[in-house]
């Protein structure tokens, strides 16, 4: 059905059995607690160790050699490009093969609902271009409101984010009569989801792998630089963000100077006072390179 939805009849959809989901044998159709309730042993024994497979069901590696040999089997009747549809569990094991990562790694490879892995065949065979990116770039605002929910953001850190949100449009409108290059689309979703992760330890990198994981790597990237900018400092779309969340403390907008002050306080060792000073200098600088780029800074509190 998605192959046909994706075809709309320009093209010829056939099935291929070689591509069906794991068989899970004995498993197939039960929910978790049942199979936990019916095969204690064995669950525990699986959870340990995704190579065994279920009663009368298959291994990743057998589904892997299957699924791979209908992948050569649609490449010997096939011409030109090729759209290949089918499950998660089956892609993780193709992109393990065409990546030389163990079958037993499967489950360590992203594959959101929807996405899409690109690979080429060349004069070594089969590589893989891309994996688990979503059809889009950037997820649109009712996303990223499900992305919320489904890792539990506190509202109160959701109503902060989408106040950095607003503040980080506000600056790139200045910018944009400027003629600056930012993306204000990436900006204001990377900012709507700066935080999704905090709370969790390291919650810039853990929010950044959580989005890299859903398939938006671009956002991930600027997500996993909210906290700490590399050097040196430039006026892109992650800037935009950091400086955009350094200007708020909830949602009340402050100055860098009151927001740094406050902060400070809670810095009670010598690495976390560098580490602050660091972040201090950075966003002093990109007040200066702005001031220096529009001539303004009109969106800052003084």
């Amino acid at each position: 059905m998605t192959a046909d939805i994706i075809s709309q009849g320009r093209w010829p959809v056939q099935l291929c059995s070689g591509l069906a989901e794991i068989n899970m044998g004995d498993w197939e159709g039960l929910t978790f607690v049942e199979i936990k309730k019916r095969f204690p042993d064995l669950y525990t024994l699986r959870g340990q160790n995704r190579a065994i497979a279920p009663p009368n069901g298959e291994t990743p590696a057998q589904v892997q050699i299957r699924a791979a040999a209908a992948i050569e089997q649609i490449l010997t009747q096939s011409e030109g490009n090729v759209t290949v549809v089918t499950h998660a569990g089956v892609n993780r094991l193709l992109l393990c093969k065409y990546q030389n990562l163990a079958p037993e790694d499967w489950l360590s490879l992203p594959q959101p609902y929807g996405c899409i892995n690109k690979l080429w065949i060349g004069e070594d065979g089969i590589t893989v271009g891309e994996a688990g990116r979503m059809p889009v770039d950037i997820p649109d605002e009712e996303e990223c409101f499900k992305l919320f929910r489904k890792k539990e953001t506190p509202q109160r850190v959701v109503d902060h984010c989408q106040a950095v949100a607003y503040k980080a449009m506000e600056i790139t409108s200045v910018f944009a009569k400027y003629g600056t290059g930012i993306n204000g689309d990436l900006v204001y979703i990377a900012a709507l989801l700066h935080d999704i992760a905090k709370g969790h330890r390291s919650h810039a990198q853990t929010g950044a792998d959580w989005l890299r994981a859903e398939g938006y790597p671009k956002v991930a990237d600027i997500i996993a630089l909210h906290e700490d900018l590399p050097e040196p400092v430039v006026l892109d779309e992650a800037a935009v963000v950091y400086l955009a969340d350094k200007l708020l403390m909830g949602t009340l907008e402050v100055s860098l100077e009151e927001r740094f002050t406050y902060s400070m306080e809670k810095c009670h060792d010598e690495t976390a006072r560098s580490a602050h000073e660091k972040r201090f200098r950075q966003a002093l600088r990109l007040r200066e390179q702005i001031l220096g780029a529009c001539g303004t800074c009109g969106f800052l509190r003084p």
